[in-house]
């Protein structure tokens, strides 16, 4: 393929990705756009490319980060224009006021939200599409996801990110929602949206700090003092963010 339409290809994916997700950083968008590489150093250096051809532009917004931090891209008032003019894409928005908050938690977001995709998922919302009402649903409980995915069958993974440490009674708080909200003592899985086509399967809390390693103990306790411990062995799972893996209960 010529190598000038490979390159306007990327440009395009890499809008759309920063649609999709508000902002991401450049690693994130190397596996975005070449998931099939094996070879992280490559995948940065291309994607580096890509941005830096989209600044010179004046189609991103680059946000540098902090000595040893990485930079984060969001799509200017030029990119949203191209999206919609080149590619009919409705809805977006300049990043330029999501790049003055960027967060760890966000970062995390986003982090799990490209492994879920990576790992095959039929459907995937970032944290950026549920809390914008471009996912299916938004809340069970008043609670949010941080993102989510589904399979062919419309089984929902609800994802958590846990990056810092909870209180005691955030702790039973988020139990009481897991024992009596989410995952109540029915025959039937919750609907997560009118229509019914998205069903509440499982909830994953991903650990993405240091400070969440004693989490699943923590929450393990919790759920105990609702009786509920071996219904949502099923139900809820925990992942450590760094290796991807899924932990044992």
């Amino acid at each position: 393929m010529n190598t000038l339409i490979m390159a306007r290809q990327s440009e395009a994916a890499t809008l759309r990705w920063l649609h999709r997700f508000g902002y991401l950083t450049a690693a994130q968008l190397g596996r975005l756009l070449w998931p099939q590489s094996s070879n992280e150093a490559s995948r940065l250096r291309m994607a580096q490319r890509v941005i830096a051809r989209l600044d010179a532009d004046g189609r991103v917004i680059v946000r540098k980060g902090m000595p040893g931090e990485p930079s984060h891209i969001g799509l200017s008032l030029k990119g949203v224009y191209q999206l919609h003019t080149a590619h009919g894409i409705e809805g977006a928005v300049s990043a330029k006021d999501l790049l003055r908050t960027i967060s760890s938690h966000r970062d995390a977001s986003n982090e799990a939200a490209i492994g879920l995709m990576l790992d095959g998922w039929h459907e995937v919302w970032t944290e950026r599409e549920i809390v914008t009402g471009k996912a299916p649903f938004r809340e069970v409980g008043k609670k949010v996801p941080d993102c989510a995915a589904a399979d062919e069958e419309g089984l929902v993974t609800w994802v958590e990110i846990e990056n810092c440490r909870r209180g005691g009674r955030d702790m039973t708080r988020l139990a009481s929602w897991l024992r009596h909200t989410a995952f109540p003592v029915t025959d039937r899985m919750m609907p997560l949206d009118a229509l019914e086509r998205y069903w509440l399967a499982r909830v994953r809390f991903v650990l993405a700090a240091k400070e969440a390693a004693t989490f699943p103990d923590r929450l393990r306790r919790a759920i105990e003092k609702y009786g509920g411990e071996q219904m949502l062995r099923n139900q809820v799972e925990f992942q450590d963010a760094a290796s991807g893996g899924l932990l044992p209960w």
